[in-house]
């Protein structure tokens, strides 16, 4: 690798006009000043192309698409246009730190075998028109072959991820379009079998969170590709001590819930039962999404 690699950033916009501005001077910002932007435009109906041509750096390379597609399907198309060595991914919401680049590029240069990089970062909630910001993970981030760590307790926010180009070039299609809800998920799983997954412990990126997100406005089929995916996966075969897996294992019987209340397929004998086995916590959250489910959807989510 140069001492100084071109780095390809990926960014997927529909109507993004909102929190755009933002993002974009965060990538103009960094104290590394090799890369590229690849700007995926996925047809947006708003001020999101005046914003970004508001902007002015020959390093913004600006795609509209033939065709409105999901996410995922964008992403594959966009990293097509990249000629970097490595890749990262910001969305138009989210915002780098500037040494973000820098340091990635520097471990990459010092550990010669590392394919995939990743960090911590901080998440960013307004409340009472206030910007909040706290660390999301306030302890030591898992680091070689973490296919495990990932499943019991998933850390890895796309935000921070940069990828050497090889990688990539080894998949027809990078991301699994067909699980559009989950698709990064299911990615770094299958990478983190392959490969060792390398992090940086301090934060590199802010993650803004609000009610407009994708899975937010989509929870349903985020319930739906991630059920799709646990059944897909083969978790048995890959994991034998399964008692470790309590998240996920949560994580799947909430969804399953979720989609019975949206069938109108639920009582609350189930309710009830569950109580009886000790599930508190999973029966608090289903009420929650019972009786506010738009509450739930917007400020709650995580499970």
């Amino acid at each position: 690798m140069k001492r100084k690699p071109l780095i390809s950033v990926v960014m997927n916009c529909y109507n993004g006009e909102r929190y755009l501005k933002e993002s974009l001077d965060s990538i103009k910002n960094q104290k590394f000043k090799n890369w590229e932007l690849i700007f995926w435009d996925n047809r947006s109906t708003d001020n999101s192309k005046r914003i970004f041509s508001s902007l002015k750096d020959k390093r913004f390379k600006y795609y509209y698409a033939n065709q409105f597609t999901n996410l995922y399907a964008a992403r594959n198309l966009a990293i097509k246009k990249t000629r970097g060595k490595i890749i990262t991914f910001i969305d138009v919401d989210d915002i780098w730190l500037p040494h973000k680049l820098e340091k990635q590029v520097e471990y990459f240069l010092k550990n010669k075998s590392a394919e995939i990089v990743y960090s911590n970062y901080f998440i960013q909630k307004k409340i009472l028109g206030f910007n909040l910001k706290k660390i999301k993970f306030k302890s030591p981030l898992p680091h070689g072959y973490i296919t495990k760590d990932l499943l019991i307790n998933y850390c890895i926010g796309w935000l921070t991820v940069a990828i050497k180009k090889n990688i990539i070039n080894k998949k027809k299609k990078f991301f699994n379009e067909k699980i559009n809800m989950v698709a990064d998920y299911d990615l770094m799983i299958n990478l983190s079998l392959r490969y060792k997954i390398h992090c940086i412990q301090s934060p590199m990126a802010i993650y803004r969170q609000h009610p407009n997100q994708l899975t937010r406005l989509n929870f349903i089929s985020q319930a739906d590709h991630f059920l799709k995916w646990s059944k897909t996966f083969k978790l048995k075969k890959l994991i034998s001590d399964y008692k470790h897996l309590k998240n996920l294992n949560y994580k799947i019987e909430f969804f399953k819930e979720i989609k019975l209340i949206n069938k109108g397929k639920y009582s609350f004998i189930r309710i009830y039962k569950k109580l009886l086995n000790g599930k508190i916590k999973l029966v608090l959250k289903i009420i929650i999404y019972l009786l506010f489910p738009s509450l739930f959807t917007k400020y709650i989510l995580s499970i």
